[in-house]
């Protein structure tokens, strides 16, 4: 049997490290034990799946970055427009924290690229 992938393990330490943390925001948020920080810890999550996320894209399905921060960030941008349909208002603060974190990811891999060239 053979698998479609070949991923290896320490591509998969930042994902669930990212998972982790999230599921502890999200309890921290359930229990409501810090509710002046409960945006604060939205936030936090739309800034870690805005990185961790094209990550995935990129490393598991070896798109480009731009392909994979292009992708997630229409994606996002449709889903806060499905939200403002819903709801009536668009949050254009966790959008924002969507695209830093796209932005974050986009940077450290043309960083990478370009200490590769150098090399």
């Amino acid at each position: 049997m053979q698998f479609k992938y070949n991923i290896k393990i320490k591509e998969l330490v930042p994902v669930i490290i990212a998972i982790i943390f999230v599921i502890i925001i999200e309890y921290f948020r359930f229990i409501n034990l810090f509710p002046n920080y409960d945006k604060l810890l939205r936030y936090l999550d739309h800034l870690i799946a805005g990185v961790i996320v094209p990550y995935i894209f990129h490393t598991f399905e070896k798109d480009s970055i731009k392909f994979s921060c292009g992708c997630y960030a229409f994606g996002s941008l449709v889903w806060e427009f499905g939200e403002f349909c819903i709801r009536g208002y668009f949050q254009i603060d966790q959008y924002v924290y969507d695209l830093i974190g796209v932005a974050i990811i986009f940077l450290l891999y043309n960083l990478n690229d370009r200490k590769k060239e150098v090399i």
